[in-house]
């Protein structure tokens, strides 16, 4: 029933790029559209990276392929990570969020930082993107 196929659109991407899982290929696909020729949502097979897996996204394992102009080819650069909020249930009433925001004068000047002090080295699509749900 494709009104319950869901797929996430990156929503700090470069281009309209989407990630979704076909069903009949057993694959998670991140391509630019997930809707297949026959109108189908979730049901394109035409995309640029790939994994085989099942459709739980979070317990994905091994490495992303993605064509290249050499072929198919396994690049354990591209990583999908999952992130949700918490439940409102685990989070007592009337306390401050899980992630409070930090002042500038709350580091020392000698402690490490957590932003890179140089760009990354990796290839372009080894690049982190974040992906939206989308129900159609």
């Amino acid at each position: 029933d494709n009104e319950d196929n869901v797929y996430y659109k990156c929503s700090d991407c470069s281009s309209t790029n989407y990630l979704w899982y076909h069903d009949s290929y057993g694959r998670w696909y991140m391509g630019p559209d997930a809707v297949g020729e026959d109108g189908v949502v979730c049901s394109s097979s035409l995309s640029g990276i790939y994994i085989i897996s099942d459709e739980d996204l979070e317990d994905v394992s091994g490495d992303w392929s993605e064509y290249t102009s050499s072929g198919w080819s396994a690049n354990s650069n591209i990583v999908v990570q999952c992130s949700s909020s918490p439940s409102p249930s685990t989070m007592p009433t009337g306390q401050p969020t899980a992630l409070p925001t930090a002042t500038p004068t709350a580091i020392p000047s000698s402690a490490p930082t957590a932003v890179p002090l140089s760009g990354p080295t990796s290839p372009p699509s080894a690049t982190q993107e974040t992906y939206e749900p989308t129900v159609e």
